[in-house]
């Protein structure tokens, strides 16, 4: 372990901290422990997509293509998911959207995920987080705010998330949730166009001047950027992304933090649910391999292991950087041109 992933597994144990509930730091840190031990290799993280409303129209948007007229899942159904994630030893949630503090049903939510036991984020665009609301999702036990910063430019990163005001409100969303005790990360979308220019080095240094770790989100050729190649990370851009993780401890793509092991979480550690109950590997996969309406989660999770491509840790993103798996998978007419996303496992890979 370099002296870089010292310093990044500090922060990741600061923002495990941070506001400290006693159980749940417990269950993080003993569970987490085991985990690195072989004994016993449960869920990191379950993220939640509470509805794909959304007052900002971003550029690269994956999610709105998710989005059709059904019935959402009630209150019930979010008691029953959080019931079945105990069998699966689910240590954290992720809230997402669309914008999920537009969803008339957050504040129910949070409290169903039993904040005492687990670690709660919310991924929020910021421009609605103001203090108030703030120190309410805290009081509610939410921990961490996500949020997103494209660039350190404040017109490119506003054109890039189609609104004018999006640069200004991320900061003061930052500020508010800070100040209400919540941690933030702040996420920033790099591709093979970007990964190498001064502006990802100073939006880098820019978030862990706000006192963030900043989370690579990488280009994936999936929703608005479907079929997109050209802004997938190549392997040299692996290797300068490796690089600039270690010239900046403060940052994280999605494999650092993995509970039983670095790499892909996809279907390993992680899982992706939907407004209406699908189950997707991650919210770049658009496939669904079951809904929680009809299926156990456990047997969901079981029959994305057993996908060739889901039944490890790869040192790469499946999503973002299998040039493969977009080959085989992403780039077939009948999963870009569906119109009822997510499209079903079977109709890619049979019943296997």
């Amino acid at each position: 372990m370099t002296r870089s992933d010292i310093i990044r597994q500090l922060y990741f144990l600061s923002y495990t901290l941070t506001p400290f509930r006693f159980s749940m730091v417990k269950n993080q840190v003993v569970k987490r422990l085991k985990s690195r031990l072989g004994l016993g290799r449960g869920f990191r993280v379950m993220d939640l997509a509470l509805g794909y409303d959304c007052n900002l129209r971003c550029d690269h948007c994956s999610a709105m293509v998710l989005k059709r007229d059904a019935p959402v899942l009630d209150l019930d159904d979010y008691q029953s998911i959080v019931t079945q994630a105990k069998a699966l030893d689910n240590l954290s949630w992720n809230i997402t959207g669309g914008e999920p503090l537009l969803s008339d049903m957050l504040d129910d939510v949070i409290p169903i995920l039993e904040p005492k036991h687990h670690y709660i984020s919310i991924q929020t665009n910021g421009t609605l987080l103001s203090y108030s609301r703030a120190r309410e999702l805290a009081r509610l036990g939410v921990n961490c705010i996500t949020t997103s910063l494209d660039s350190a430019d404040r017109d490119k990163h506003n054109q890039f998330r189609g609104s004018s005001a999006s640069f200004d409100a991320v900061f003061s969303a930052v500020d508010n949730a800070r100040r209400a005790g919540m941690k933030v990360l702040v996420g920033g979308t790099v591709s093979h166009e970007t990964i190498r220019s001064r502006d990802l080095e100073d939006l880098i240094g820019l978030v862990n001047r706000m006192g963030a770790m900043f989370l690579f989100n990488l280009a994936v050729p999936c929703g608005k950027w479907a079929n997109k190649e050209s802004l997938v990370l190549s392997g040299s851009d692996r290797d300068y992304l490796m690089h600039l993780m270690d010239k900046y401890p403060a940052t994280s793509t999605d494999h650092e933090p993995g509970r039983n092991q670095k790499g892909c979480p996809a279907a390993m550690e992680k899982i992706y649910i939907t407004p209406y109950g699908d189950v997707l590997p991650c919210p770049f996969i658009h496939i669904s391999f079951g809904n929680v309406k009809k299926d156990k989660l456990v047997d969901i999770v079981a029959r994305m292991r057993k996908n060739p491509f889901l039944s490890g840790y790869p040192g790469i993103c499946l999503a973002a950087e299998d040039r493969d798996f977009h080959s085989r998978v992403l780039s077939r007419n009948e999963f870009i041109q569906g119109t009822n996303l997510p499209v079903d496992h079977r109709d890619i890979w049979g019943d296997l």
